[in-house]
């Protein structure tokens, strides 16, 4: 494989990278992390099609409620998005030096989806690092694009969304009512909960490795695949324009316009959480009264498409508001060595958690409530913050961006700290650095 030039090897000064960026990502993994963990870790996301509340108790309920509303697939959304702004940023170092992207692109991503089918065989099924691969190589052509060829793509295929979801809505308005879930369908989900349960509780890797592949293809399969690539590859042209508009290369600079960003997409965004978090309370009222509640059936359909979207991007500009003031950039400061080892990380989440829930490790699937599982979640994410601060000050990448690197250039990164931490400017890395990291 040929060799890079050296400028693309040299790993990112602290100088160079854009914090808020760094802040974002580690915030968005702290919600990967809590709603992994409460769908598919600690439990199966096969009893909340069942019921609403498999776990009784207010506060369960509650916790229930808040997730679905406040979190599920918003920080999915930032993720995404990130993931886009960082290949923008390699794009642009690299043709301001005059060098090819195209060919560092494709191993980037190729070692990228490498780890997302390790991921997947040895450790978990949910893994999306292989979506994001293969979704990374179609954006590979809009990197270069100008913001208004961007947007404009953009607004078409969420027109094309629009429409879809319209035609569907409308189509089901006009026939009957759903039927209520047949028996039959009922216990085969029943009888596969009780077999996710032995395998996930008390069998071995193997058992439990076996039951993976079975378990993705009974429940993703080749069209959820291509559902989400698809819900990626909209991320990743959001995350691009936002990126060559300038909001994130300078915050500071665009604050008005965030601002008014923040208030409309968090109202929009809410109010289409709290819409589709009632349609699904109320199932059985809905069957019964289907002659009027159908009418209802667009509002619904477009609410459940943009509610993670709109609130997603939302909770972002907040955050980055909140970096604007002194004591909210320190109380979110510990995000930002999560966000640098991110990758890293997100494999150590797997990990960790199927050893503490699967059968050969500590066994725990179905022993903790959502709200217990919350907190799990909130100490784990602790012990990766401080690790990371920790890690950071002694070596330049996380482990598993050290592996990726070097896989992408196909020559060993330098690893440990040239300098000391304390030796760097106290002021890199600041809120008004628009100078463009080389491995965000």
């Amino acid at each position: 494989m040929p060799m890079v030039q050296e400028y693309i090897d040299a790993p990112v000064t602290l100088r160079e990278r854009l914090e808020h960026i760094d802040i974002l990502r580690g915030i968005a993994l702290l919600g990967v992390l809590v709603m992994n963990l409460h769908f598919f870790f600690r439990d199966s996301i096969g009893r909340y099609r069942l019921e609403s509340h498999p776990w009784g108790g207010w506060w369960n309920i509650g916790t229930d409620w808040a997730l679905l509303t406040l979190v599920e697939g918003k920080a999915m959304t930032i993720f995404a998005m990130l993931f886009a702004v960082g290949l923008a940023i390699q794009v642009e170092r690299a043709t301001e030096r005059g060098s090819g992207f195209w060919g560092f692109g494709f191993r980037r991503l190729g070692a990228l989806f490498l780890f997302g089918l390790l991921h997947f065989l040895l450790i978990w099924n949910g893994d999306i690092l292989h979506n994001y691969a293969l979704v990374g190589m179609l954006a590979l052509g809009f990197l270069k694009r100008n913001l208004k060829t961007i947007l404009i793509w953009l607004g078409s295929l969420y027109g094309l969304v629009i429409v879809g979801v319209l035609i569907v809505c409308i189509r089901q308005a006009m026939g009957a009512a759903p039927s209520p879930r047949s028996a039959a369908d009922i216990a085969q989900t029943q009888a596969w909960l009780q077999e996710t349960l032995q395998v996930r509780g008390s069998g071995t890797w193997v058992a439990e490795f076996w039951f993976r592949l079975r378990e993705f293809a009974r429940v993703q399969g080749l069209g959820g695949e291509l559902t989400s690539m698809v819900d990626i590859f909209l991320k990743f042209m959001l995350g691009l324009a936002i990126w060559k508009s300038g909001i994130l290369r300078n915050p500071s600079a665009h604050l008005p316009k965030i601002r008014k960003f923040f208030i409309a997409s968090v109202s929009a965004g809410l109010a289409c959480a709290i819409i589709v978090t009632l349609w699904g309370e109320t199932r059985e009222w809905t069957l019964v009264h289907w002659r009027h509640v159908r009418y209802l059936l667009p509002i619904i359909g477009l609410s459940q498409s943009f509610r993670m979207t709109l609130l997603g991007m939302g909770w972002a500009a907040g955050v980055i508001l909140l970096l604007q003031r002194a004591t909210w950039k320190k109380l979110l400061e510990p995000f930002k060595a999560v966000g640098r080892m991110a990758f890293t990380n997100y494999l150590a989440q797997s990990l960790v958690m199927t050893f503490l829930f699967n059968g050969w490790g500590l066994g725990l699937y179905h022993k903790l409530s959502p709200l217990e599982g919350v907190g799990v979640s909130v100490v784990f994410f602790t012990l990766q913050a401080l690790f990371s601060r920790w890690w950071l000050t002694r070596y330049q990448f996380g482990p598993a961006e050290w592996a990726w690197r070097s896989l992408t250039y196909w020559k060993r990164q330098p690893f440990k700290m040239a300098l000391p931490l304390a030796a760097t400017p106290a002021n890199s890395g600041g809120m008004s650095d628009t100078v463009a990291p080389r491995n965000q």
